[in-house]
């Protein structure tokens, strides 16, 4: 789904090692701890220039990056094994090596480094560095989750339950892990998604009991967020509760921004036909019918039909 779409390197976990308030940096003591066997400080050097550090006064530099986190992940340490590979991804102080990067993660992985997992799990689903694989994405996302309970391991996870993806169905198993996520975040935009998800889980009963009040309440923050899905299942919602008015402000603003589904298309032509939240106009009610057909809404294009007077050519007694 679109709104998994994470890039690798934006969500790195950078080990940034920093020294108490009046104290100097001193690059070369590190670089001493580091050579003689110091792995951490090795791993922190090469992340250092490989994202730049100003309190160390220091730029991005991918070979020397590359030099201290093959120091590192040489002798088997993990983080530096993570990190390595994604210069290896995106060709950063050497040649583009996919093959290789994956290969580090995977070695990071059982080195202990549960991050890289994650890594994977975000690789599989993007369909950048390699082909989309739902069984590697379930299977990276599962390790991850297991062994860090890593937020973006449970929304890929989630995403698989919920579609099916590499995994059989399981909306009760999504739901629990949009659940845990909304437990675990900080509130803010980057979870209007679980907002979202956690609406249409309540408002359809998928993997809990159905609650309107509390869809009513998810749908609402998702919205608060700009989370723009949410605010056509709200007005859906509303629809289904008879409360017209609300339900096509929201519909109308939807479908005119041109964000509206098949139903949500269709609620609004009802709206428009049997005045309800709105004056009736039929001509907007047709234009909205023809619409929602045309994406595939056969409750719409049952409706085209009874409007048109369509004749069953096998059994004309039986028109719709």
């Amino acid at each position: 789904m679109k709104y998994l779409n994470i890039s690798i390197t934006a969500i790195i976990n950078l080990c940034v090692a920093f020294m108490a308030f009046g104290q100097t940096y001193d690059l070369k003591a590190y670089e001493r701890s580091a050579n003689n066997g110091d792995l951490e400080t090795c791993t922190a050097i090469g992340q250092w220039y490989m994202d730049g550090n100003k309190e160390m006064g220091i730029s991005i530099d991918y070979d020397k990056a590359m030099y201290w986190l093959t120091k590192a992940a040489d002798q088997g340490y993990g983080k530096a094994l993570n990190s390595l590979a994604l210069l290896y991804l995106d060709g950063k102080g050497t040649e583009v090596n996919i093959n290789k990067g994956i290969d580090l993660l995977e070695q990071a992985y059982y080195a202990g480094n549960t991050y890289s997992a994650q890594n994977l799990a975000l690789i599989y689903n993007q369909n950048h560095y390699v082909a989309k694989d739902w069984k590697k994405v379930f299977e990276w996302a599962e390790k991850a989750y297991n062994g860090g309970k890593y937020l973006l391991s449970a929304r890929l996870l989630a995403n698989c339950y919920m579609t099916g993806s590499g995994v059989q169905k399981d909306d009760k198993k999504a739901f629990d892990l949009v659940k845990t996520i909304l437990k675990c975040c900080d509130y803010g935009p980057s979870y209007a998604y679980e907002f979202y998800l956690m609406g249409t889980f309540c408002h359809h009963g998928c993997g809990t009991e159905v609650d309107i009040k509390k869809a009513k309440y998810y749908y609402n923050m998702a919205i608060h967020y700009d989370f723009k899905p949410a605010k056509g299942a709200y007005g859906e919602l509303m629809y289904e509760q008879e409360d017209f008015e609300e339900a096509f402000a929201n519909l109308e603003e939807v479908a005119n921004a041109g964000n509206a589904t098949g139903p949500q298309m269709n609620f609004l032509s009802n709206c428009y036909r049997f005045g309800k939240g709105t004056t009736k106009d039929l001509k907007k009610a047709d234009t909205w019918l023809k619409k929602a057909s045309s994406v595939g809404n056969n409750s719409a294009q049952t409706a085209l039909n009874l409007l048109e007077g369509v004749v069953n050519t096998t059994n004309p007694a039986a028109t719709i």
